[in-house]
């Protein structure tokens, strides 16, 4: 699943075609890509010699092409390629529709910090740095002379971001909701302890935006964009769950210690276990299931 150039969302179906010897032709093989919209219209396909591509990234209907230290972007279906100023390294968290931005740590031991800094992946500039924002009541109190902050960015939906604060060297943090192009504060939501937090850390969010489970190390929370409320938080005698996708139907996906489950949004109570092919979900709400060696896309059912 993933999104096309104008941050709708599609279906990427990647294929292996091997043509074998013959004649005089060499036996070849081809990779070919084809994106789909929810409607199952064909919105591009590209073919590429080789095999190399595919498990090679696509963000927003481009190949990413890493292979020189600039970035390409190669669209699906053809154009010209972009040429952009962010590294592998850059894009390995990059957020954010388009081509997205690319956040950097800037590290300051005078105060001690862990600002961050965000990039426009297309040009390389500078958007924002967590130095000139102003963090949330609770982290600003323990800011001193000697310690300022840290920060994270996650990807959120759209033009927003998750950005959580914490003081330096501190495990407390708290979330916030951000636009990207601005680092602005949108909305404050819960406080957590980040202890044990690594970076594949789940994040599943709806597709109106306005619910997002979000896992911090051994544990989750839940809470409302909109009001600022705090649906529900895990205590600490119950399994891990990590959020795999909330498609506005009521339902949240989720791994509980690895395995494949369905709770109720509201509360967390357990809806269905043991699930045998998790669904991929598009912005818009349509889920994607493999059976039989069939892809079937559908829409979602409210529970």
């Amino acid at each position: 699943m993933g999104e096309w150039r104008d941050g709708t969302p599609a279906l990427l179906v990647r294929n292996r075609v091997d043509t074998p010897a013959g004649g005089l032709k060499k036996a070849a093989t081809q990779t070919v890509l084809t994106m789909y919209a929810p409607s199952g219209a064909q919105l591009g396909t590209s073919s590429f010699e080789g095999d190399t591509h595919m498990s090679t990234p696509v963000r927003n209907g481009h190949l990413v092409d890493t292979s020189r230290p600039d970035a390409t972007f190669i669209p699906i279906g053809g154009g010209d390629p972009v040429a952009t100023k962010a590294s592998t390294v850059d894009l390995k968290d990059a957020v954010g529709p388009d081509l997205g931005y690319s956040s950097q740590r800037d590290t300051s031991f005078q105060p001690y910090a862990n600002w961050l800094t965000a990039k426009d992946i297309r040009t390389g500039n500078k958007m924002w740095n967590t130095k000139d924002l102003t963090p949330p009541a609770a982290i600003a109190k323990l800011v001193t002379p000697e310690k300022a902050t840290s920060a994270r960015l996650m990807p959120y939906q759209g033009d927003k971001a998750l950005l959580q604060w914490s003081s330096y060297g501190d495990s407390k943090e708290v979330m916030t909701l951000v636009d990207l192009k601005s680092g602005r504060r949108l909305a404050e939501g819960p406080g957590i302890d980040a202890n044990g937090t690594v970076d594949d850390d789940g994040l599943a969010v709806s597709p109106d935006g306005k619910t997002a489970v979000v896992q911090y190390g051994k544990g989750a929370v839940a809470w409302n964009t909109e009001t600022r409320k705090e649906l529900w938080r895990q205590a600490a005698d119950e399994v891990n769950i990590v959020p795999s996708a909330l498609p506005g139907n009521g339902v949240l996906y989720a791994y509980l210690d690895g395995a494949k489950a369905a709770l109720d949004i509201r509360d967390k109570k357990l809806l269905a276990s043991g699930i045998q092919e998790m669904p991929q979900f598009t912005a818009n709400g349509y889920a994607a299931v493999r059976s039989g060696g069939a892809l079937f896309v559908f829409a979602t059912q409210p529970v």
